[in-house]
């Protein structure tokens, strides 16, 4: 009876392995994808670069082609992992709220059994969470191997990491990973500006434009659903995840989504100066425009944070012009 019992047991547990190593696959099908897609970006960058059709940055960092590479694959993710995810977030944000909270069936697509009108949207969700995970690994990989982020930011995509796996790996909490999968909507917007802040005046319309399409959708997805996604997982935490999950596992999820979510409150003050000065340039006069040009951005890497208002960045930029005449 025990070795028929046991049997048994490995018959049942034969379908779930097999799930995972299809799981397995597709991950590494996909961050393979991502390798290579930077290095053609890279290859392209070179050939532009080459032939004088792209405009130089005053930043020499931003002419760099592996940094150029990383911030268009960004948008390309970005908009691969948005494109996936938000019309099943929209589901899901409609569905009875215990459907925001239910898990998939079997590891590969997350397919659900028990409610098959929102099983489409779940299977939506879990692609978009393959995408997200195999490109953080790569986005690791690549900055590790071409000195392209600092330690703190390898920190925190590892924290990104751990958390996707957890979750994409139970197939669970679809409604807050969609919130979580959506905030990369604001992600080609924020690129688009670093990309070509630099560039000269031919993109300043461009980048103003992007500046503050970036704010409106951090406000909109970062800040508001984002938060409302981490007060809904803290009011059913009791039942929000499966009994077979770890302990650990959900103390760390529960952690990592509220700190995550205070995380946006923490750089807001910085994206509303940003804002600000979007704006304040979309209606200064070509003069000062031209007096601001190298004005510093607030925390930008290798530089201090500029704290002046828009006229006494234009009085400062005059009286240095003077004294240089002067001399």
């Amino acid at each position: 009876h025990h070795a028929a019992s046991k049997q048994r047991t490995m018959i049942d547990w034969l379908p779930w392995c097999r799930s995972a190593l299809e799981l397995f696959g597709i991950c590494s099908a996909w961050t393979f994808i991502w390798l290579v897609i930077f290095y053609a970006l890279v290859w392209m960058s070179r050939v532009i670069a080459s032939r004088g059709a792209f405009p130089l940055s005053d930043k020499s960092r931003e002419n760099d082609h592996y940094w150029i590479a990383r911030n268009v694959v960004g948008i390309i993710h970005a908009l691969t992992v948005a494109g996936l995810t938000f019309f099943p977030l929209v589901t899901m944000l409609r569905a009875p709220r215990h459907i925001g909270f239910a898990s998939g069936d079997l590891p590969e697509t997350c397919a659900s059994n028990k409610f098959p009108e929102e099983s489409v949207a779940g299977e939506a969700i879990a692609q978009g969470g393959v995408a997200f995970i195999s490109f953080i690994l790569a986005d690791m990989t690549l900055s590790a191997l071409h000195d392209l982020a600092t330690l703190d930011h390898l920190v925190h995509h590892a924290a990104f990491l751990v958390a996707g796996i957890i979750i994409r790996r139970h197939c669970m909490l679809p409604l807050n990973a969609a919130i979580l999968l959506s905030m990369e909507i604001s992600t080609p917007f924020l690129n688009t500006t670093l990309l070509l802040r630099n560039r000269g005046d031919a993109f300043s319309s461009i980048v103003t434009i992007s500046g503050i399409c970036f704010v409106v959708f951090f406000l909109i997805f970062r800040l508001i659903l984002n938060s409302y996604g981490a007060l809904l997982l803290w009011l059913h935490r009791e039942n929000a995840m499966p009994d077979t999950v770890p302990l650990w596992q959900q103390y760390f999820l529960f952690a990592a989504i509220q700190v995550g979510t205070l995380l946006q409150f923490y750089w807001l003050p910085q994206i509303a100066r940003t804002f600000l000065k979007a704006l304040s340039a979309m209606s200064s006069p070509p003069e000062a425009k031209e007096l601001l040009k190298d004005v510093p951005v607030p925390n930008e890497e290798h530089e201090p944070a500029a704290k002046l208002s828009q006229d006494e960045a234009v009085r400062l930029r005059r009286k240095t012009a003077s004294s240089k005449g002067l001399e």
